[in-house]
Order: structure tokens, then C-alpha cells, then sequence
């Protein structure tokens, strides 16, 4: 959403994703910002929907106002005015998914809205006020759908964080990553240039492997896989994507419990392998398939690349000597929320 840092006079733009079924929920909070566009139009109009990813998604357009899915029959509908000072943009999402989920998101920190009451949420910066509203139900060929609106009121000048030249909101290219699942294997190797730095890349698949990863809502991500012990294991996190990069957090772990004792001794407990810093490849192999092994691979910013033709991404960093305290920033930072 609009934030103060992310604009260049005011505010910042919300962010979309990507849903890989039909039968659930597309979008959420900071997911809507790819969802238009003023590339490609006349002068006097202020956006139309963004075809490129509306149509990767299986959406279909009506015009390039309205498009929907012709099996789940969710509808996205944008609609703009202007008055003297200001401009509005207004998208609609109509869909049979259930909203729980979609509240909560709404609710989270990590979405910087206020409530205003149950059913509107707004964010507010200079120029700028973004809400979310959720609308009354409605009816579609005999089907009730529910409905979500994002108003974007802003005044005519503002420039955003993601402008560029001509263009308030260029076409987003961002991988619609949202409820999507893959399997990855990763490379961890020397630099053969420099000796303070080590090259990490990871390949996703839709190919079944022991490692697996799960982007569950617009932020959030799971792994899945196979400890030392041979048992199923676990890690969570939250991402943050662009076009051509995205960045991960680890959820911070539970506190550990107290220590235990046995006839008023101390039972030795063993202490988890921490978050390596920066490593040689025969490092981190030794503690592959441990929390700290995805806490390393997880925890940093890559570049991504998809490849349609292999239905694959590629992502990369370089990991510098003093890793995770002196990182070096990746080429090409996703957009804030």
C-alpha cells in the first residue's frame, strides 16, 4: 500500500499475487497494485486493468475494464473518476471464497491499515489515502458473490515509488507467487572471482522433490522437508516480491523452555545449531536439512527469473564474507507494502 517512504511526493501502491487454483480466494490485501496499469492508454484516461497479469491468472477480458475467470466466474472491475484536485480508482473483486482469511490480512500489521469499522480499512499519507472495503454480497447468474473494494484517492500530480517516465503504474511483471507450490533444490558455491563471497542459487520446479515450498497468501511461505532424523519437518516465513527479485524472513523461533532437571540436577539440553553467518559450501553442507540450513537459505534478498518454457524460477544472490550483519542489498529490491 502507499507509504510515505515509497512515493516520491506521497503514499505507496499495494501489492498483488498470484492463485493457482480456481476454487479459492485470488487476491488479498498487498496484492492489488498489479492489477492496473496506465501504460499503453490515451492521455485522458487514468488506468485500465493489467491484461498481462490478469490473463496468467486465467482471467479473460469483457473490456479492458472488466475481466473474469470462465470457470470460477470471479469478476475484477475497475471503474475511475476525477474531480478539480483529485483522482479515484476504484477495483472490485466479486468472488464465492469465504473472506475470513481476507479480514485477518486486512487486520495484520504488515498490512498498515487502520480500521475505520468492520468492514473499512484505510491507510492515509499525504496526497494519498488507500481503503479496502468490504462490500454487500451480490448476485451473479443466480451465484452470490462476495465483494472487495480497494479505493485509491490520490491528487492529480502524485507521483509514486513504482512511476516511471510517463507512467503513474506501469505494467507489473512480477510471478504471481500467491498459493502457489514448488519444489527446489539449491547450489551453494565459491565465488571463482572473490574470496569474501559465495554465490547461492535455488531452483523452483513444479517437479515432486524432498524439499518444498509453499507461498500460502500474499506474504507468507512454508517449507516442508526431511530432517536428519528422517523426520517431516517444518519452517515459516513471510516474502516480499517484485518483478525481478524477491526477499525472505524467517519467523522468529518460540522461546525455549526452561531448562530441565532431574533430582535437582540439570539435564544437559542440546543447544540448536544457530543461523550460520556467511559459509564455505562444506559448511553448509554439513547441516543440510537443519532449521539453520533454510534459516540461511531463507533469510536475504535474491534476484528471480522465470522461465515459461520450463514453468521454473530461477533465483540467485551473492552472499558476502559477514553475512547476515553486512549484506550487501540485491540488485533490484521489491516494492514495499
Amino acid at each position: 500500500m502507499f507509504k510515505k517512504q515509497n512515493i516520491l511526493k506521497s503514499g505507496a501502491i499495494l501489492a498483488l499475487c498470484f492463485y493457482n487454483t480456481v476454487s479459492a480466494q485470488e487476491f488479498y490485501p498487498l496484492n492489488f497494485r498489479h492489477l492496473f496499469t496506465d501504460e499503453g492508454i490515451e492521455s485522458s484516461r487514468l488506468a485500465v486493468l493489467n491484461g498481462t497479469y490478469l490473463t496468467k491468472k486465467g482471467f479473460e477480458a469483457v473490456n479492458d475494464t472488466v475481466y473474469v475467470h470462465p470457470v470460477s466466474k470471479e469478476q475484477v472491475i475497475l471503474s475511475t473518476s476525477s474531480t478539480e484536485t483529485d483522482n479515484k480508482l476504484t477495483v472490485s473483486y466479486l468472488t464465492e471464497s469465504h473472506l475470513t482469511h481476507f479480514r485477518k490480512r486486512l487486520q495484520d500489521k504488515n498490512a498498515w491499515l487502520v480500521k475505520i469499522n468492520d468492514n473499512l480499512y484505510e491507510y492515509k499519507a499525504k496526497d494519498v489515502i488507500n481503503q479496502f472495503l468490504i462490500d454487500k454480497d451480490t448476485l451473479v447468474d443466480q451465484r452470490k458473490f462476495h465483494q472487495v473494494k480497494f479505493m485509491l484517492t490520490y491528487k492529480k500530480g502524485t507521483r509514486f515509488g513504482i512511476s516511471t517516465g510517463n507512467h503513474d503504474f506501469p505494467i507489473s511483471t512480477a510471478y504471481p507467487l500467491q498459493n502457489t507450490t514448488w519444489y527446489f533444490t539449491s547450489d551453494y558455491t565459491e565465488s571463482r572471482s572473490y574470496s569474501d563471497q559465495n554465490e547461492l542459487d535455488l531452483k523452483l520446479t513444479k517437479e515432486k522433490q524432498s524439499h518444498k515450498i509453499e507461498f500460502t497468501d500474499d506474504i507468507h511461505f512454508k517449507v516442508s522437508y526431511t530432517d536428519k532424523t528422517n523426520k517431516p519437518a517444518t519452517i515459516t516465513g513471510t516474502y516480499d516480491s517484485g518483478a525481478n527479485s524477491i526477499a525472505f524472513s524467517i519467523d522468529a523461533e518460540a522461546p525455549k523452555p526452561a531448562a530441565k532437571t532431574r533430582n535437582g540436577i540439570p539435564v544437559k539440553v542440546p543447544e540448536p545449531i544457530p543461523t550460520p553467518g556467511f559459509q564455505d559450501p562444506k559448511e553448509l553442507d554439513r547441516i543440510k536439512n537443519t532449521k539453520a540450513y533454510f534459516r540461511f537459505i531463507f533469510s536475504g534478498g535474491y534476484d528471480s527469473t522465470y522461465y515459461p518454457g520450463d514453468d521454473a524460477l530461477h533465483l540467485h544472490r551473492t552472499v558476502y564474507k559477514g553475512f547476515p550483519r553486512a549484506e550487501r542489498p540485491f540488485s533490484s529490491a521489491p516494492s514495499q507494502p
